[in-house]
């Protein structure tokens, strides 16, 4: 896993979609959303957003609660099911490159963490994922986390 700092990312015209999922579903419901989009009137015009705000594990089950930020090729209103956000902005980003199954995603954020503890990094935001591709269980992920610059 390639780790690189002091980051800029930024999309603008997204859409934000929050629901809950099984974790092993994740990538499922991204390809849905990626393949029918256009039944609201949009359209995907870059990389799908997504970060994982919460999770409920059971003996047999994990629930995530995703955001999923899409970009779009255009303003539209939002509603009770899907919010408009203008600009979703990173500054001073530690970006990690990841590549492997999404069930191994604990793992490189693990990573992630012990290198920002090791660097004295504190982080500021989630991890915020930037799905580059996705293939069935597999994807090539930019794992963004904001981290504070006043901090040395």
């Amino acid at each position: 896993m390639n780790i690189i700092t002091e980051q800029w990312f930024e999309q603008r015209d997204l859409l934000s979609y929050k629901t809950r999922v099984e974790r092993k579903k994740l990538p499922e419901l991204i390809a849905y959303v990626q393949k029918n989009i256009d039944s609201i009137g949009l359209c995907a015009v870059d990389d799908i957003i997504f970060s994982v705000e919460e999770e409920v594990s059971e003996p047999d089950v994990s629930i995530v609660n995703v955001e999923l930020l899409i970009p779009v090729n255009k303003n539209f209103r939002s509603s009770s099911r899907y919010v408009f956000k203008p600009v979703f902005r990173l500054e001073n980003a530690v970006l990690a490159k990841y590549c492997g199954q999404f069930d191994k995603l604990d793992d490189a954020h693990r990573k992630l963490s012990e290198y920002l503890i090791c660097n004295r990094m504190q982080p500021i935001t989630k991890i915020y994922h930037v799905l580059r591709s996705i293939r069935e269980d597999n994807g090539v992920i930019d794992m963004f986390v904001g981290v504070n610059g006043n901090v040395s």
